[in-house]
């Protein structure tokens, strides 16, 4: 996926104001991680001419990048409560490899209309909460 021929990679979106916005979304999702995962796919998906699935794949792992790096930063910061990292680390085990899965399995259409749909769910259930 990463690798590219000179051409694509001219026409790809990688641009200062992308690698800018994922490096944002990225410092966004190692302090707060909810809605990172939206911000990416949604900074790739106006910069790029990827298919979504493609773009999904990249997301997930921009993300776990994200996430392997803020766990080694709070690893040493005395603030886990080491059972709720155990269940949380399981749930997005299980939930990075079924969403994968799926995610390669559906319709591209109909998987962009689901992540567009709950993306824009959860953003008004975080307004109308804050």
């Amino acid at each position: 996926m990463l690798r590219r021929t000179a051409k694509q990679e001219q026409n790809d979106g990688t641009s200062a104001l992308t690698i800018v916005a994922i490096l944002a979304a990225s410092i966004y999702g190692g302090f707060f991680t909810a809605g990172m995962s939206v911000l990416i796919v949604a900074v790739l998906g106006l910069t790029s001419a990827d298919s979504f699935t493609r773009l999904n794949a990249l997301k997930q792992v921009l993300a776990f990048v994200v996430n392997v790096a803020a766990v080694l930063f709070l690893l040493w910061s005395g603030y886990v409560i080491w059972s709720a990292a155990a269940v949380m680390a399981v749930g997005a085990l299980v939930g990075g490899a079924l969403g994968g899965r799926l995610a390669a399995w559906m319709n591209p259409t109909l998987l962009r209309w689901i992540v567009v749909i709950a993306g824009a769910s959860i953003a008004v259930v975080y307004w109308l909460n804050n």
